[in-house]
């Protein structure tokens, strides 16, 4: 006999049962894509309704028995043309009928960035993100007052604590190293952006001397789904160079130079589109003129 989930399937439709059960949301594995979305309704070709009839989605998260978005667990299998395809056409169904969909990895069910999962993160933040709406159309949040997950606070323990603050700690960590004087700036600078594909790059780097410094690289797919993962990018981009911090300090890695750094900056921003930057004190190319 067959089984509904694969090994895989298994530990995302725990983890999200896991995350949802604190919301009180459903979640609804291999459900029909034409029992989520009216394909009659979206202005389709055959092709599309005719996939749509046949294909299911892996997880369906809906609040009583309306559903609010899907997950897509995309294993290796989904780098085949063949699945590109499908998935492609998934994803149209959904942005035609405005139903978010999230695409995960095993990535996103590790806990490599702290207690709490990138695919927590998401999920609670998407909720967070209801519900602050949800206040500033009852009038109980000034209308033009952003929505930040990092100023979030729960009770933990007798503390408050900042849970979708992921960097917090390495943050912190940072701080220390420069009033030690291990570190030059007290914080780290970057710059995120989007490549024509829609992949959001990220560059994060310090300082560790006037003309040396550390960086890390990373990127993150485009998602149809409806919270600023540019906040996310940006946390994973501060942790990961934490930890290349700390393999500098133990001797494990050398510095690069500024010039360097300034070189990559260049090539992302004339390669993509700038979504947002900062800096501690100035960006590389003006640290490689001194």
């Amino acid at each position: 006999m067959l089984r509904l989930l694969n090994r895989h399937e298994e530990v995302v439709f725990d983890h999200i049962s896991e995350v949802g059960n604190r919301y009180g949301l459903s979640v609804y594995p291999k459900v029909r894509v034409a029992d989520v979305i009216n394909l009659d309704a979206v202005g389709i070709d055959f092709s599309h309704k005719s996939f749509g009839l046949r294909a299911h989605f892996d997880f369906t998260i809906s609040r009583g028995y309306d559903p609010l978005y899907a997950v897509e667990f995309d294993g290796p299998s989904h780098l085949t043309d063949v699945q590109r395809e499908r998935d492609g056409k998934k994803d149209r169904l959904c942005q035609l009928s405005g139903l978010p969909i999230l695409r995960v990895n095993s990535r996103h069910i590790t806990q490599d960035f702290g207690e709490l999962t990138l695919l927590a993160w998401i999920m609670e933040t998407y909720e967070m993100q209801c519900g602050f709406y949800e206040a500033q159309e009852r009038g109980q949040i000034p209308f033009d007052e952003p929505f930040d997950p990092f100023n979030l606070m729960t009770m933990q323990d007798g503390k408050f604590v900042h849970p979708l603050f992921l960097s917090e700690s390495h943050r912190r960590q940072m701080r220390l190293l420069k009033e030690s004087g291990r570190l030059q700036d007290f914080a780290s600078s970057g710059i995120i952006a989007d490549s024509i594909d829609g992949t959001m790059r990220g560059l994060e780097f310090i300082r560790v001397s006037p003309t040396h410094g550390l960086r890390v690289e990373t990127a993150m797919r485009a998602q149809q789904f409806p919270i600023l993962f540019s906040d996310l990018l940006g946390e994973i981009l501060v942790i990961q160079l934490m930890e290349r911090i700390a393999a500098y300090l133990a001797g494990e890695i050398s510095a690069e130079p500024l010039v360097t750094i300034d070189q990559r900056i260049k090539h992302i921003q004339a390669k993509c589109r700038m979504r947002c930057s900062h800096s501690v004190s100035s960006l590389a190319r003006e640290q490689a003129a001194t």
